[in-house]
């Protein structure tokens, strides 16, 4: 099992692979996170996990076979380009969890969903733009 959980980090992760992670394959909080060249396949729950403030960006990623493809929460944006998600219960949620923060907000661009059982659940004040549409 290999995964990426960290809390109020900052850095890289490039050219990495994540299978089986037993949980999330990357999930952080209070953090800046850049991403290329990624592979997640099989975690348990989430793909990309941001919460709390954090911010997610990169290219090339793909992530398959999970419960949760890429989740933004609690004033935390994600900016993704050449982004694959397959066979995934749900695709692309945005919220709200914890009081004290605010919306999540993904922007998506070169995006291609394969079977994906509910594509995205966006909450209230929350955001997905893909592609420059909302």
């Amino acid at each position: 099992m290999i995964a990426f959980d960290r809390g109020f980090t900052m850095g890289n992760i490039t050219n990495s692979t994540f299978i089986d992670s037993g949980n999330d394959g990357i999930d952080v909080s209070g953090s800046t996170l850049s991403l290329a060249n990624i592979v997640i396949e099989n975690p348990a729950d989430k793909g990309l996990s941001a919460g709390e403030g954090s911010t997610m960006t990169g290219h090339n990623i793909k992530v398959s076979k999970d419960e949760i493809g890429v989740v933004s929460k609690d004033l935390s944006t994600i900016s993704l380009t050449d982004v694959t998600i397959e066979h995934t219960r749900l695709g692309i949620p945005c919220f709200q969890k914890k009081s004290e923060f605010g919306p999540g907000i993904v922007y998506l661009k070169k995006l291609r969903l394969t079977g994906i059982e509910v594509p995205y659940l966006i909450a209230e004040n929350s955001d997905l733009i893909i592609d420059g549409v909302v």
